[in-house]
């Protein structure tokens, strides 16, 4: 998770304004499928990493997209 984190901080300094927060894949020993209170914590870790990371006139465009798989299915399902 911490390299996600600084991945989409370096994202936000470049000026990126569309972030992709797909939390929904397992991590090293995490089970499968992951518990989706534990997708969410995740994304909203990385959601406060670009509100920190972006400037006061950056905050104004961003726009955030969740993908969440299927459960048990591995297949995508909605868009958030």
């Amino acid at each position: 998770m911490e390299k996600a984190v600084e991945l989409i901080k370096a994202y936000v300094a470049a000026g990126f304004s569309k972030i992709h927060l797909d939390a929904s894949m397992s991590c090293a020993d995490d089970p499968i499928p992951l518990d989706p209170v534990i997708v969410a914590q995740r994304a909203a870790r990385l959601c406060q990493a670009a509100e920190e990371t972006a400037s006061n006139a950056q905050k104004m465009a961003l726009t955030y997209c969740h993908w969440h798989r299927s459960a048990g299915t591995g297949r995508r399902g909605q868009q958030y």
